[in-house]
């Protein structure tokens, strides 16, 4: 998967605000 760095980023830290757990697991997924 490729990303587009300064907008993934925002959207991770969006997503771990909103659902800590599940957005740190599909970051770690992504990084695989």
């Amino acid at each position: 998967m490729m990303d587009v760095p300064g907008l993934s980023k925002l959207r991770c830290l969006e997503s771990l605000q909103l659902n800590g757990c599940r957005a740190l697991r599909d970051m770690i997924d992504m990084m695989k």
